[in-house]
């Protein structure tokens, strides 16, 4: 699925393309690592702490300590399918913004992010480990296990690829981990 109605209407900038894997075990997230580090390259390791308060607004405090400084970003979801083949592909619209005040932030996720890339930047995957206070995910032992595969859509090589090709790229480097869990 390519987004052309979304990224004619709010501009490539402002949308965000992901395939999700879904919530793994600790187990099935080592082997995705695994399999990543031979196959992508290592871009950064991020500690990125968001809180919500139950509208489309998060602040997103970021570097060490995740307590400096904040932004708010406003995030809406826009398209989320999943194909024959499994893979889920959700089409989000994603925008900073002046904060939210009208209820307080009361639910948060620390993001443990390690980030490889592909395509020189274009495809993003996101190995993240997150510690909440989210009840939807209170029977964790440690961690939540995610993997994230993303069009990076300010990455500068989202110019050199014709963008169908990146997406493309996305879903089959999406399946190929999917098929490893």
């Amino acid at each position: 699925m390519i987004p052309f109605g979304e990224i004619k209407q709010f501009g490539l900038e402002s949308i965000e393309i992901e395939y999700k894997l879904g919530k793994l075990s600790r187990a099935q997230f080592e082997m995705v690592r695994r399999h990543v580090e031979q196959n992508a390259t290592y871009a950064m390791s991020s500690t990125t702490r968001h809180e919500f308060n139950g509208s489309e607004a998060r602040r997103e405090y970021n570097g060490p300590g995740t307590m400096l400084g904040y932004r708010t970003v406003y995030k809406q979801r826009l398209n989320d399918t999943t194909g024959d083949d499994g893979v889920r592909c959700t089409v989000s619209l994603e925008r900073p913004g002046d904060d939210d005040t009208s209820a307080p932030y009361t639910m948060y996720r620390v993001k443990l992010r390690d980030s490889f890339c592909l395509l020189d930047g274009a495809v993003r995957i996101d190995l993240t480990r997150i510690e909440t206070n989210d009840p939807r995910y209170s029977d964790a032992d440690d961690y939540v296990y995610e993997v994230e595969v993303e069009v990076d859509t300010s990455a500068p090589a989202i110019l050199v690829y014709p963008i169908e090709y990146v997406i493309d790229r996305a879903r089959q480097f999406a399946l190929e981990l999917s098929e490893i869990t």
